[in-house]
Formats: C-alpha cells, sequence, structure tokens
C-alpha cells in the first residue's frame, strides 16, 4: 500500500554545495527484536499494521528512520520490545539528515525479518531551495532539497502565458515556443482584442528557516506544515501600457493609438521615438490602481506579492543571488546555470534624456521570439541614441523582468520618519488583502522589518521578502549584487510606496531585489510604469 502524508522539513546543518540525496539505514541487529536508530525529529509516511504480517514488499512514502504506534503513542524501535504485539501501525520518521532524500529503498527488521520498503512517492516532488551563510559574500549560492525537484522546477514548471478576459477567465493559452500561436496550433491575437496577455503564476508553499548565520529559501508544489501558502495569480507578460479610450490598464502588443505609451505624446507617432506599441509611463500609484480597478473585480497593478514570487522562483531555479548573471542555457547535471542577463539597463542617462527625456523606447513583445522561454534579445538603439546594443530579457514568459522602466508595486507602503523623530526608522509595511490597498495608512498591513535608511548594495535581504534589511558592505558582485535608494523627510514622517527593477540605466545596480524608496505615492515619471496583474477571487 502507498500512503502520503505532508512534513515539514526540520531546520538542518549546512549543506555543501551538493544536492544531499542520502538515506540514512536501519542498524540491522539480526536476532533481535529491536534495531538501533537515533530518535527521528519528524515523520511523514505511515503504514497500518499488516494482518497477517507481511513477507512481501510494503510501498511507503518516505525514507529515514522507523518507528511503531503503540497505544496511540509513536515510539522509536530503540524504545520497543517484542513483536508487532499491540503495536498498530509502523512509519517512517524522517531526521534532520535524511529530510532531503530522494527515492531509495530501505530495510525494517523485525527480529530476523527482514521487510523491505519502497521508498518513493510518484507525481509527488519534495520541497527544494537553496541556503546561504550571511557572511559570504559569494552570490552563488548552495542547492538544497530533491536532486529531481531542482531538475523538473516543480514549481517554476507550472507558469504558462494565456488570453485572460475582463472577467478572469482564460481564453485560451499560448503555444510556449510559438507565442503567434495558440496552444492548439491555431493563430493567435495578442492586441487585446481576445484578451489580456498575462503569464499565470502558480500556488505554492514557501518556508524560510534561519540557523545561526544560514538562511534557507525553500517552496514546494503541496502543502506541508510549516509553510506558508502563496495564493496563484497572473502577472502582465509586458509592461503595463494603458487603453487611452476607456482607460484601462492592459498587456497588449499594439501599435494602435489607442495604446499609445508613455505620456500619450502623438507629437512623436512618426519618430524614432515613437511612444506607439510602448508601456505607459509619469503615471502616479492612485491613478495606475485606478486604470487596473477600470478593467473590472480582481485587476490590479503589479504587487509586492507577485515580485516576490518572481524573486523567489528565480532564485531558487538559478542558485544565485545575481540575477543580472549572463544567460546560461547549458545544464549541468540537470540544474540551470546563469541568470537573466543585463537587461536593458547599459544606457546611460544623458543621451537618453536627449533622445526621448527618458521615456519607454522597448516596444512590449519585443522578446516574443523566446515564448515562455528565459533569456534575452539583442535591441538596436535608434540611431539618433547612438551606437549601441541593449538586451531584452525575459524569465519563463515575463518580459522585461527589471531593467528598463520603474515598476510601481501595490500591497506595500513604507512609514520613514525624520532623523529628528524619537524613533528614526524606516520600516515596511504589506498585506496581501487588495481592498486594504491604500496611498493613506497603514491599517490591516504587517509590518515585515526595518529598512535601509541610506543608499548602499544589498547585503542581505528580510527573511523570504522582497525588501532589504541591510545594505552596508555589499557590492555589485557580492552578496545581493542589487541596490537600495533611500530618502528621508526633514521632518515628521512619510508614507512612500516601492519603485521596483530600475530604469535603462541603472547598470549594476539593477537586478529582482533592487529597491527605490525614495517615491511618494502621487509621484509620476516618465521612466516609471507598471505591470497589470489578476488576482482571482
Amino acid at each position: 500500500m502507498t500512503i502520503s502524508a505532508a512534513l515539514a522539513p526540520p531546520l538542518r546543518q549546512p549543506l555543501s554545495p551538493s544536492i544531499n540525496s542520502s538515506v540514512r539505514r536501519l542498524a540491522r541487529t539480526p536476532g533481535s527484536k529491536t534495531a538501533n536508530i537515533s530518535t527521528p525529529t519528524l515523520s511523514r509516511a505511515f503504514c497500518p499494521k499488516p494482518t497477517p504480517l507481511p513477507t512481501d514488499a510494503i510501498s511507503i512514502t518516505a525514507g529515514g528512520q522507523y518507528q511503531l504506534k503503540v497505544s496511540g503513542i509513536w515510539q522509536p524501535l530503540t524504545s520497543v520490545s517484542g513483536t508487532w504485539g499491540t503495536a498498530t501501525a509502523v512509519r517512517v520518521a524522517r531526521t534532520s539528515s535524511d529530510v532531503y532524500a530522494t527515492p531509495e529503498t530501505a530495510v525494517l527488521t523485525i527480529g530476523l525479518v527482514d521487510y523491505t520498503f519502497t521508498v518513493s512517492t510518484p507525481g509527488y516532488y519534495p520541497a527544494y531551495g537553496i541556503e546561504y551563510d550571511i557572511n559570504n559574500s559569494n552570490p552563488d549560492v548552495p542547492r538544497i532539497g530533491d536532486l529531481t525537484a531542482h531538475q523538473l522546477l516543480s514549481v517554476q514548471s507550472g507558469m504558462y502565458t494565456c488570453l485572460l478576459l475582463d472577467n478572469g477567465t482564460e481564453n485560451y493559452k499560448l503555444d510556449p515556443a510559438d507565442w503567434d500561436k495558440k496552444a492548439d496550433g491555431t493563430a493567435s491575437n495578442l492586441d487585446g482584442t481576445d484578451g489580456q496577455v498575462m503569464t499565470y503564476l502558480p500556488e505554492y508553499w514557501f518556508r524560510v528557516e534561519s540557523v545561526g548565520d544560514y538562511k534557507r529559501w525553500l517552496i514546494s508544489p503541496v502543502s506541508l506544515p510549516g509553510y506558508i501558502r502563496e495564493r496563484p495569480q497572473y502577472i502582465s507578460a509586458y509592461e503595463a501600457t494603458v487603453h487611452r479610450p476607456t482607460l484601462k490598464l492592459s498587456s497588449v502588443k499594439s501599435l494602435s493609438p489607442d495604446y499609445r505609451g508613455g505620456d500619450n505624446n502623438a507629437a512623436w507617432d512618426a519618430e524614432s521615438r515613437t511612444l506607439l506599441g510602448k508601456p505607459a509611463t509619469k503615471i502616479n500609484r492612485p491613478t495606475l490602481r485606478t486604470y487596473a480597478h477600470n478593467r473590472g473585480p480582481g485587476w490590479e497593478i503589479d504587487n509586492y506579492f507577485a515580485q516576490r514570487t518572481l524573486l523567489r522562483f528565480t532564485l531558487v531555479e538559478f542558485a544565485t543571488r545575481d540575477s543580472q548573471k549572463p544567460v546560461n542555457a547549458e545544464l549541468v547535471d540537470g540544474l540551470r546555470q546563469g541568470g537573466l542577463g543585463s537587461g536593458v539597463t547599459n544606457l546611460s542617462y544623458t543621451p537618453w534624456s536627449a533622445f526621448n527625456s527618458q521615456y519607454p523606447f522597448i516596444a512590449c513583445g519585443q522578446s516574443d521570439s523566446l515564448g515562455n522561454a528565459t533569456g534575452d534579445v539583442v535591441y538596436t538603439m535608434p540611431a539618433e541614441y547612438g551606437v549601441s546594443d541593449t538586451y531584452v530579457n525575459r524569465y519563463r514568459g515575463v518580459e522585461l523582468p527589471f531593467g528598463h522602466i520603474r515598476k510601481n508595486l501595490d500591497g506595500i507602503n513604507i512609514r520613514i520618519y525624520a532623523d529628528t523623530e524619537p524613533t528614526p526608522v524606516s520600516e515596511a509595511f504589506i498585506t496581501d488583502d487588495p481592498p486594504l490597498w491604500n496611498d493613506d495608512n497603514y491599517i490591516g498591513y504587517t509590518k515585515i522589518g526595518e529598512v535601509p535608511r541610506a543608499n548602499g548594495y544589498i547585503r542581505d535581504m528580510l527573511d523570504g521578502e522582497l525588501m532589504p534589511a541591510n545594505a552596508v558592505g555589499a557590492g555589485s558582485t557580492t552578496y545581493w549584487c542589487d541596490f537600495v535608494l533611500a530618502s528621508l523627510p526633514a521632518s515628521g514622517e512619510s508614507l512612500n510606496t516601492l519603485m521596483f527593477g530600475g530604469d535603462s540605466a541603472s547598470g549594476s545596480l539593477v537586478g529582482l531585489g533592487i529597491s527605490f524608496l525614495n517615491y511618494l505615492p502621487l509621484s509620476s515619471n516618465s521612466s516609471n510604469g507598471t505591470r497589470l496583474c489578476y488576482i482571482p477571487a
């Protein structure tokens, strides 16, 4: 029989960079009715007492040490004497050293009889993730967890791109390799007629652990005790524009004047700096929120939780805190290498200002040749800017996850006190309840921690979060490799938004962890925009 149950992995000592795939075995004691084992800490699989005792293999779902259930209490075999007797079940108890074990076989010895347990769970992929030493400046981090789960990326592989109708119904999925086609092979239409071009972020469960100087970020496709559920949502495949006639925030690939980007300046339509097909910018957060709501219930602007998910997914997938590592399609032992590339971050502010006053210049869908893949495509700047190439990157269908324009996020408010206040701190507050998202207060929000009050490269993040905790002693190639920009009010306190992702001239400051903490919700800028999100009820 096969019986599965959930497991919350216990904290354990630091791993080496290699995957831990060992299974601790029982020490067989021939002729006895007990086995010498260490006391287990957690368990997840059990088998009711067979009648009669089995002579063939029993299939269960976990590896590790064994316990018997006597009088309703699980006891290690070292403290249980006799045969099965009053025991009603046997289970495999997982200890700190084998909690991430890959499927193998193990043997339970009772008396002189060996019972072979096949340690496997068809279709089940354990939690997997990364760990890092907060004092180790190398941005690359060891993978932890099941090797198969890392190879299959059982959470991230649930992402796909579709056309989403305003009522939240998927019109159709896109061909993963060719967005000119629907998944069924017929022609697609990405200009808004068939819906918004949205990438699905699957439901998953997350756990962060901290032991001494070590931190571990773990994700799972199934519910496990001690893990926190992250609900699914859709994020726009493209940087958001606005349907000007209806003032609806949109994710489309269209050159129609109805979707003109930037500040809707029609005077440039015939020039190389045209805003046709580009994302919309120079709109403050409350107005962006209104434009998203104009599309109907469930529609929101880019939000803290979507971007936090993308950070977690890429961190685990590439096992590096440097998201700007060069794109590398090579697999080593089935594991992803490299990162997301430099992105559209290598321009210079002076020529960019002279060219188009720092408005967007990359058309939505520029990297569609990649489909649902991860990588980048070369974009040659117009001659009016100067001779230069830049790189439009994509993560599993999400175009420009950082760079080009900054993205305004909802679901987070940052309270910043002046240095003259009795408690001169900067604090981040979040809520995943969209009706509470606002620009005036922190009602219903949860404080996740204090954030830096001065500019600097990020040395560490708040545990499991998108927000920086420390910005002292790091650099563009060390620790998290991304930058935080802060500002302080002259007096009193300020409620600020989080502007994420950097812009086209941010260079090595940028990545999936960069944070601009220096913008008010009412701020607008030619290179500030957002994405579109849909959060199912």
